[in-house]
């Protein structure tokens, strides 16, 4: 076969490949002719390999065949390098954006046979779909988990210009979540049926050891982590007042919420001025709000308070924070203020009440001295000067000194012939010292003292008063006749 005559060229290019893309003309679009069949260098190079014109399209596409008369001549008339480039198969000269498929992002820079695959005819270019996944589906790496619109997420500017309308899916991003890369969530690249639940995702966050269950939301919001709000009121333990601004790590020292102690002293044991003396229910005295103004029902304890007692700070009774075993009796209180200094005793409430110490009654009838007559009336100070109560004398002559008309004749027994009711009281008729003889008690019975005793003692005669023959009475006995 190697010799084939004088005639034979001296160049043979049968079986050579040729390395073409050297040179200024590359062969890429011309790796095939219209019907399918590859290019053979004689296409081109009809006899001269060494010569040919790369800005002259016509030189070898001057015969317009029916198939590219219908998609060139027709729609895009015959100036080839209008669109085409010579190195691709259609090139990069046409204005894509003359069609309702305009290229935008990095489908400007992409190739034509890059969609356009195979198409040989104009019917063929048109046909060319114009969703995303059509061409991309080889690129869909979520394996067809989000649908065939990659419009819907992506850009042409690029892949990694993601922009996801979360709120088209169950699951609405809001907070923080909105902010969250995809695959924080959705892990290798599994979107449908990613769990919803906030536990699915956070159960590595969560410091409560699972005992607020797995729906985070109950407390926490999308925002942040904190603050948390924990509706205590759907809890056993309500919280008000004072309660409702705590910390929770005030109550719940050590993370731990389940099984808290619901009793006041639990939590404030620290907190008890009392040291234990009114047991740990808090609540009895105070109420949530404060510690000030605790309200102790006195009536529930041994000694219950009255009158001015009702009012009387706690602190007046009860020194130094001592509750327990606080005395009851008057004196341990009211010592400083017995103006009797001791005399009738430590149980104030024998004369005064708890309402005042103004307005005292004391029950003479229980002491060795009872009141009567005008002694019942009497102001305290007349007997009892000086303020003194306890050893006064209970004999009449203590306060009632003797007259000077009794110089001592009677005795100090004032009653053996005055009563309480009145001193001037009329004679009893039975004279001390003197035997009734005569009559003398039935005749004297209305007769003052002081008609027989006009200045200190009288002799026991009766002409000491009557004049003894029978004349006048000079001043003595009943003022009648002869009275002897």
């Amino acid at each position: 076969p190697e010799h084939r005559g004088e005639s034979a060229p001296l160049v043979d290019m049968t079986h050579v490949d040729f390395p073409h893309e050297g040179l200024e003309f590359s062969l890429k679009a011309h790796q095939e002719k219209s019907d399918g069949e590859a290019f053979a260098c004689a296409d081109c190079h009809a006899g001269e390999y060494d010569v040919f014109n790369t800005t002259k399209c016509v030189d070898c596409h001057y015969i317009m065949e029916p198939q590219e008369t219908q998609v060139h001549a027709l729609e895009f008339g015959t100036d080839c390098l209008d669109c085409h480039d010579g190195i691709d198969t259609f090139g990069s000269n046409f204005d894509h954006n003359l069609l309702p498929f305009q290229l935008t992002g990095l489908h400007a820079q992409a190739g034509c046979s890059d969609c356009h695959l195979g198409a040989r005819s104009l019917a063929g270019l048109k046909s060319t779909p114009q969703d995303c996944f059509s061409c991309h589906q080889k690129d869909d790496h979520h394996a067809g988990q989000l649908g065939i619109d990659c419009a819907a997420c992506h850009s042409p500017e690029g892949w990694d210009q993601v922009k996801v309308d979360h709120s088209r899916f169950a699951f609405a991003l809001t907070g923080a979540h909105a902010a969250a890369a995809c695959e924080s969530c959705h892990q290798n690249s599994v979107f449908k049926g990613t769990p919803q639940a906030c536990n699915s995702c956070h159960q590595k966050d969560e410091p409560h050891e699972g005992r607020f269950g797995e729906d985070c939301a109950s407390c926490h919001s999308t925002d942040a982590w904190k603050p948390a709000k924990f509706d205590h009121n759907l809890a056993d333990f309500k919280l008000d007042g004072a309660h409702v601004n705590a910390a929770c790590e005030s109550c719940h020292t050590t993370g731990a919420y389940r099984g808290t102690p619901k009793d006041c002293f639990s939590c404030h044991s620290g907190d008890d001025k009392h040291l234990g003396q009114f047991g740990k229910e808090c609540s009895a005295c105070h109420n949530t709000s404060t510690w000030e103004g605790a309200v102790f029902d006195h009536n529930t304890a041994a000694f219950r308070l009255t009158g001015a007692h009702v009012n009387a700070p706690c602190t007046s009774c009860h020194v130094n924070g001592v509750f327990k075993g606080t005395p009851q009796n008057c004196y341990a209180c009211h010592s400083g203020d017995d103006q009797h200094n001791g005399q009738y005793g430590t149980s104030c409430d024998g004369c005064h009440s708890t309402d005042s110490w103004k307005g005292a009654t004391f029950n003479h009838s229980l002491s060795r001295f009872p009141l009567t007559g005008r002694h019942a009336n009497l102001a305290c100070e007349r007997c009892h000067a000086g303020g003194k109560f306890a050893g006064t004398p209970s004999a009449c002559a203590s306060c009632h000194a003797d007259p000077a008309y009794h110089a001592g004749i009677f005795g100090s027994n004032c009653a053996s012939c005055h009563n309480t009711s009145n001193w001037s009281a009329s004679y009893n008729g039975s004279h001390p010292g003197i035997a009734d003889e005569g009559g003398f008690g039935v005749n004297h019975g209305h007769t003052t003292c002081r008609t027989c005793h006009v200045s200190t003692l009288h002799s026991a005669t009766c002409t000491a008063c009557h004049d003894g023959n029978g004349g006048e009475d000079d001043g003595g006995g009943d003022g009648g006749g002869d009275d002897d």
